[in-house]
Order: C-alpha cells, then sequence, then structure tokens
C-alpha cells in the first residue's frame, strides 16, 4: 500500500536507511535529498522543525510555509516531498510547490507520478490549492515525464523555460483535482513479426484479468499521432520506430480496475530500426502496467488492448 504521510517516528529508522542510500547513490539531481535530515539526531527535533516550516515559524529569509510529506510504501520509506504552500517570484522561476525525491532502489517503478498525484490530493483538500507549480532541471528528463504525464491527466499548462546560471529550468502547472470523464485521444503503433505484435503487458484486479497493450500513449495538445508515437518510444524505449504509416482510427468505451474509460485511437503501422530487428524484447525505461518490458506476443489468442484494431 502506498501512501503520503506527515512524519511519524516508527518510520524514522526507515528514513535514516534512506539517507544512507541517497549518499551512497547520488545524482545531480539529489543534492537536497541527502542533506534532508542529515542534520537531525533524533525523530523529535526532525518532527518539530516540519511543525515549524508549516506554521511558517522561523523560516528563513525569501522561505514560505511547506508541509513535508513521507511517502510510505509497504511500511517502508519510498521518498520524500515538501509541498510549499505559496510562491514567491523567484520559487516562480526555480523550486515551484513541489520539491520531492524518491529514494535510489525505488526509482523507475512510476513512485514519483504517483506521489505527486497525491501532493496533488493534499493541495486542493488540505491547502485548497487550485494548481501548482512543479520545476526541475531541463537535464533531469524522469521528472520531466512524470511532470507532463500528471499535467495531461489532471489538467494545465506547461510555461516558457527559466534560465538560471545557464541551467534551463521546466516548469509545468498542475491542476489539483483530476479531470473527470474526459475521452483521451491516443496514438499507437502496431509493430508486427509474422503473428505477432510488440506490446506491454497487464493485468485488471477487477477482472483478474492478463492483457496486452500497445505501445504509445495519450495525444498531447497541438501534436499529431506520428510524433506522440516517436516522443512515447523514445520516452519509454529510447529508441524511435520507423516508417510510420497511419492505418485506422477506432473508438472504444471500455473499464478498466472498475473505472469506465472512452478512447478515440489513432493507429499506426510501424517497424523496428534495423539495428534493433533481431531483438525480442525491451526493458521499459520505466514500469509501466505492473511490467517493465515489451515483447512480441501473439495476436491470436492474446486479449490485445486498444481493441478492435485486430
Amino acid at each position: 500500500m502506498l501512501k503520503l504521510i506527515l512524519p511519524e517516528e516508527k518510520y524514522w529508522p526507515s528514513f535514516q536507511d534512506a539517507l544512507e542510500e541517497f549518499k551512497k547513490f547520488p545524482t545531480p539531481y539529489d543534492t537536497m535529498g541527502i542533506k534532508i535530515g542529515l542534520t537531525f539526531t533524533n525523530f523529535s527535533d526532525y518532527k518539530l522543525d516540519c511543525e515549524n516550516n508549516q506554521l511558517g515559524i522561523g523560516l528563513k529569509e525569501g522561505w514560505v510555509k511547506s508541509t513535508c510529506l513521507w511517502m510510505i510504501e509497504d511500511e517502508k520509506f519510498v521518498g520524500i516531498f515538501n509541498l510549499r504552500h505559496s510562491l514567491t517570484e523567484n520559487l516562480k522561476k526555480e523550486g515551484g510547490n513541489v520539491d520531492y525525491y524518491i529514494i535510489p532502489s525505488s526509482r523507475g517503478k512510476g513512485l514519483a507520478q504517483k506521489g505527486l498525484k497525491l501532493c496533488c490530493k493534499y493541495a486542493l483538500e488540505v491547502l485548497k490549492l487550485d494548481e501548482i507549480l512543479v520545476t526541475c532541471n531541463a537535464l533531469n528528463i524522469a521528472s520531466y515525464k512524470t511532470m507532463k504525464k500528471v499535467m495531461c491527466e489532471y489538467g494545465g499548462v506547461e510555461t516558457s523555460p527559466t534560465l538560471l546560471e545557464d541551467k534551463e529550468k521546466k516548469r509545468v502547472w498542475i491542476k489539483t483535482k483530476p479531470r473527470q470523464e474526459k475521452i483521451r485521444p491516443l496514438a499507437v503503433a502496431v509493430i508486427k513479426k509474422e503473428n505477432k505484435v510488440l506490446a506491454i503487458k497487464g493485468y485488471d484486479d477487477i477482472k483478474n484479468q492478463t492483457f496486452y497493450r500497445l505501445l504509445g500513449g495519450g495525444i498531447e495538445f497541438c501534436e499529431k499521432g506520428e510524433k506522440t508515437i516517436k516522443r512515447e518510444f523514445m520516452e519509454e524505449l529510447g529508441f524511435e520506430p520507423i516508417n510510420i504509416k497511419y492505418s485506422k482510427t477506432v473508438e472504444n468505451i471500455f473499464e478498466f480496475n472498475g473505472k469506465k474509460g472512452h478512447e478515440i485511437v489513432l493507429v499506426y503501422d510501424a517497424e523496428l530500426p534495423k539495428n534493433l530487428d533481431n531483438i525480442k524484447k525491451f526493458t521499459m525505461q520505466e514500469e509501466i502496467l505492473k511490467d517493465k518490458y515489451a515483447e512480441f506476443v501473439e495476436i491470436t489468442g492474446n486479449l490485445i488492448y486498444p481493441s478492435n484494431i485486430f
């Protein structure tokens, strides 16, 4: 079970373990992740500091009120989200409303995206914020992808990046209330090898049903379907398919994990780059549909989504 909570003492040992992990596996974007908590030797002092920040007591110059939230998965600390209650002009350029850090051993599982959605929920219900600003270094591709995915699902807008100390900062405003009952435009690629197609395995917990889904994703505003295919493949697999040709459009009304969905899908035929033509299984950059691999699966005998393509 995944949850976002105010710091609790029973997770303090797990939090300390996480700090050690940050120190062993630092990235250029973990500076604050390493520093968080290192100045505190006990939970009481740490909690008091968090509470003071939340109430605005003794804030440093330029700081604003903020709430520290711990991400807990299966009773273990896996990440931290710092949610600022308001924005200064400087924070609008860099920092935004949210700083977050996922421990290295838990990355690549979509936790940042799930945590950002929980942050939106907290910002809406507790802080009464209609939208939050999330920023990241332009070189931090994983964070940028996370921001964009939540923005596409919840609504919002990407504003022009800022340039600070020769470093470009991406800035995305995200609505805190998810869109309701929307029709989703998608673009997917049909890459075949004989009677097989490239897809990723998924599972519907409510129906107790295994299925496969073609690769592709949501079409962004002012983005054509072919560009969506190239972008999604590059983000998730690290390459672009070739010979992309429009095939047809299908419309589906469906139910997944107990929730109704409505999609209009642009279907494209495509091929693998020649240097990848003999590969049968590809590692995803980020875990999707509970699987980390895309592979060629039999079209006959398998449930393949989106429906009405084959």
